[in-house]
């Protein structure tokens, strides 16, 4: 009884704590405590306490601007995130990345509009718009550039452009590593096509992928080239003509004493069909 009080308690505060960040949030006042790129945090006194406004930081602000410069030039995500890291133009003390580089282009926050609660509380998925709450900043790019960008995205999207193969299966995923930097390999594909007309497909660094050189090196080997051979040694080596026979003998055998199992409900069957037959000699209907 007193766990279910307990339990009741904790929702009621938890439901209570959500509405009193959401109307902070229509006030124009920031509940987070890790601002977006392009802003920081500044503390301001009102009649109910000091809380927190979200302001422009001048030095990431430029480097918003000039991120979307880059993207508009046509290099596209990866390229733009390389093009700041040779610069030295990091995101905050670290390198920047293909997702984000796309994150941050595609927060409607840099155009005067943060939408507090967009995502779930891992962060990960994206709460439907109806639950935002708009929070008016200060602006950093212009609408018109901020839309280019957008529709430059939309014909970028490898799952809107049909040469592309982003979510292909792939025979060694998740099994691969870097052997220089030691991080996970993934499909890497420009959407070029080779002489039979297939996208070119290969396995490389992810830490490459996402960020370039700076971060890794990358080694390119074709998806089909690398699966081929791992494969070839697989049936050389492990599924040999002797290791085969041994298989579908142990098959063969399994199968046969499965045979000859009685029915796990033979016993409860026979009792039933026995049952059956004494009521029906008693003339009871079952």
């Amino acid at each position: 009884m007193f766990e279910l009080i307990d339990q009741l308690e904790s929702e009621t505060s938890g439901v209570r704590k959500r509405a009193g960040m959401a109307e902070n949030a229509r006030q124009g006042y920031f509940n987070g405590s890790k601002p977006p790129f392009g802003f920081r945090v500044e503390k301001v006194a009102t009649s109910a306490g000091p809380k927190n406004k979200l302001v422009i930081e001048p030095t990431e602000a430029e480097l918003v601007r000039e991120l979307f410069r880059q993207y508009l030039a046509g290099g596209g995500a990866k390229s733009t995130a390389r093009h700041m890291n040779q610069r030295g133009l990091l995101y905050r003390k670290h390198l920047w990345t293909r997702d984000l580089v796309l994150r941050v282009v595609s927060d409607s926050g840099v155009v005067g509009t943060y939408n507090w609660d967009r995502l779930d509380s891992g962060g990960k998925r994206i709460r439907p718009e109806s639950d935002w709450i708009p929070m008016a900043v200060e602006r950093i790019v212009d609408d018109e550039i901020f839309q280019m960008v957008q529709e430059l995205r939309l014909r970028r999207d490898p799952g809107r452009n049909s040469r592309r193969l982003p979510s292909s299966p792939l025979f060694l995923a998740g099994l691969l590593r870097c052997s220089l930097c030691g991080d996970t390999c993934q499909l890497e594909s420009s959407g070029k096509l080779d002489a039979n007309g297939e996208p070119y497909r290969d396995y490389n660094c992810r830490r490459f992928c996402r960020s370039g050189k700076e971060a890794c090196a990358g080694y390119r080997i074709s998806v089909d080239t690398l699966d081929s051979a791992i494969l070839g040694h697989i049936a050389e080596h492990v599924f040999t003509a002797e290791r085969c026979h041994e298989i579908l003998r142990d098959s063969s055998k399994t199968s046969a004493f499965s045979d000859k199992r009685p029915p796990n409900n033979a016993g409860s069957s026979n009792a039933s069909a026995t049952n059956s037959a004494s009521a029906s000699s008693a003339g009871m209907s079952v």
